[in-house]
């Protein structure tokens, strides 16, 4: 399996790597596939230095996605679309019958997906305009 992510992303990706600071990737619980693929680039690139904030994400690290349809069923005439790539951003997915065909081109295997510093979002806090995610950085910093 390559390390090498997404073209064109590269440059961004492997240039995290040599920031002297660390990288910090928000997620929530509202992070889905996209977001998995892009948290899962940065934390690989950011290598020691990532820090994932925030809280669990809505997607695992392994899920399917992409695919094809729609299929009609038989009865009842319903169309159904189905996912046939398989992700997996933990591990790696190096299986070409399995696998989403660029992951096994381009993809990482980041390691855990698990949140380093927890910053759950709470609605009162969404409501007074708080970011609990930057609120949690931010005294990491001081702290530092």
């Amino acid at each position: 399996l390559r390390s090498q992510p997404f073209e064109g992303t590269e440059d961004v990706i492997a240039e995290l790597g040599g920031y002297p600071g660390r990288v910090y990737i928000l997620v929530v619980n509202g992070t889905f596939s996209a977001g998995v693929v892009t948290a899962a680039l940065a934390l690989a690139g950011g290598g020691d230095k990532a820090v994932m904030v925030g809280a669990g994400m809505g997607d695992d690290a392994a899920f399917w996605a992409e695919g094809g349809g729609p299929m009609v069923l038989p009865n009842s005439q319903l169309p159904i679309y189905v996912s046939t790539g398989y992700h997996d951003w933990e591990n790696g997915c190096d299986n070409l019958a399995r696998c989403f065909w660029p992951n096994v081109l381009y993809g990482v295997a980041a390691g855990s997906l698990e949140v380093d510093m927890p910053a759950p979002m709470r609605f009162a806090d969404f409501k007074r305009g708080v970011d609990t995610g930057i609120v949690a950085i931010l005294a990491a910093e001081r702290a530092r």
